[in-house]
């Protein structure tokens, strides 16, 4: 259902809505609603991690201005370092937020 919604956004808009977290979100809601890794709260602060560090690794490496592989159909290498750092980032951010990390449990004897 999620992915129709994003579909039919993005069909409205003219652009495409889809994007590579999506699936694997929808997934896990689906096949494990009451995971930890699949509450709202999690989803929602998850992805607007990801959005953030991807913004603002795009602006302090100052590629506001080159344009996107889906303009000139070419991967500019900046770009893949990019990739990397908001990665990296985004791995800092959840392990210290501590998103979808079960809390420890104390040993039962």
């Amino acid at each position: 259902m999620m992915i129709l919604v994003m579909d039919t956004i993005g069909f409205i808009a003219g652009n495409p809505w889809l994007f590579p977290s999506l699936g694997s979100t929808a997934f896990l809601m689906a096949v494990y609603p009451y995971s930890r890794l699949a509450r709202f709260y999690d989803t929602l602060i998850g992805h607007l991690e990801g959005v953030s560090s991807g913004y603002l690794v795009v602006i302090a490496l100052g590629l506001t201005n080159i344009p996107s592989v889906f303009e000139t159909g070419r991967l500019h290498s900046i770009r893949i370092l990019a990739s990397g750092i908001g990665v990296a980032l985004v791995i800092l951010m959840q392990t210290t937020v501590k998103l979808g990390i079960p809390s420890e449990q104390p040993r039962r004897c």
